[in-house]
């Protein structure tokens, strides 16, 4: 969860374009995934039924999933889900609230790792916390452009 200026504020309705620009990139992730989109809309905005397909390194492994955007409410609620991947299910809920004048992001992640029982043992032994680990790093620096002047490029 992150909290930001009101949603009504310009700032905020940059940061929600923040999330649904594949141009967009994450200098935490970035550095340690070496996340890109490589197809579908690799850049600009994503749009109701919109898919995207990423690589990204984790565990020095290269990983490509393909992500659409089944569900769009703007300016509240849109949800990415997987629907080609390394996962058995992963379905991304973001949700933006506003609250004593302040905007609340919540992110509603979740996943399951394939391979049945061991899969489980590795989603909890290891995938739960680096999972976490990502969404932290990427939110941080959503809330850093937040709370700058980065905010104005993204309008």
């Amino acid at each position: 969860m992150m909290i930001m200026p009101p949603k009504s504020s310009i700032i905020a309705r940059a940061v929600r374009k923040i999330f649904k620009d594949n141009g967009t990139r994450f200098p935490s992730n970035d550095k340690t995934t070496n996340e890109k989109a490589i197809a579908g809309v690799t850049s600009g905005m994503m749009k109701l039924h919109d898919t995207v397909t990423w690589q990204a390194t984790h565990f020095g492994i290269t990983f490509y999933m393909t992500s659409a955007i089944p569900v769009l409410q703007e300016p509240n609620y849109f949800v990415s889900q997987m629907i080609k991947g390394p996962f058995k299910k992963l379905y991304h809920q973001h949700l933006f609230e506003e609250k004593n004048n302040q905007t609340i992001m919540t992110d509603i992640f979740e996943f399951e790792a394939p391979y049945g029982m061991l899969g489980k043992v590795v989603e909890k032994l290891v995938l739960t916390n680096h999972m976490k680990t990502f969404l932290v790093m990427r939110n941080a620096y959503l809330k850093a452009i937040a709370e700058s002047e980065d905010w104005k490029k993204y309008l």
